[in-house]
């Protein structure tokens, strides 16, 4: 062996193909919330797995990317489901029904304004070109 070469254990050499070994598929737990805009109080009752590592005697927490992103979309369904159940208690059934109604009818005009600017902008690009 030439000088300065080491023996790599088997698992090492082969790449592994778990995201626990896989470059850009974990993160410090840390770096993961700031990504995802979480809590580490979210990401511990959500009991999400992690491997401790250390780097000069300092532990830290490492999270797969995958799992906090599966957590962040969780907590949006949830706070969105709140968001409904609070409404229908301040205004009914009835009167949630109504106001979904109201906000696609103003969604859809919204959109109808949107394509006619759209469209004036193409016909207006058409006519200077064509000159």
């Amino acid at each position: 062996m030439p000088w300065g070469h080491r023996s790599v254990s088997k698992s090492y050499r082969s790449g592994g193909t778990s995201a626990w070994s896989t470059a850009g598929e974990t993160a410090s737990l840390r770096n993961a919330c700031d990504q995802y805009d979480l809590t580490e109080e979210q990401v511990v009752a959500a009991n999400i797995p992690c491997q401790w590592r250390s780097c000069h005697g300092n532990r830290y927490a490492v999270v797969k990317l995958s799992d906090m992103a599966s957590l962040k979309r969780q907590l949006a369904v949830q706070a969105k489901e709140d968001q409904k159940k609070a409404l229908i208690e301040e205004l009914g059934e009835e009167g949630y029904q109504k106001k979904m109604a109201e906000e696609k009818a103003k969604k859809e005009a919204d959109a109808a304004v949107a394509e006619a600017k759209r469209e004036r902008e193409r016909a207006a690009r058409g006519l200077v070109t064509s000159l």
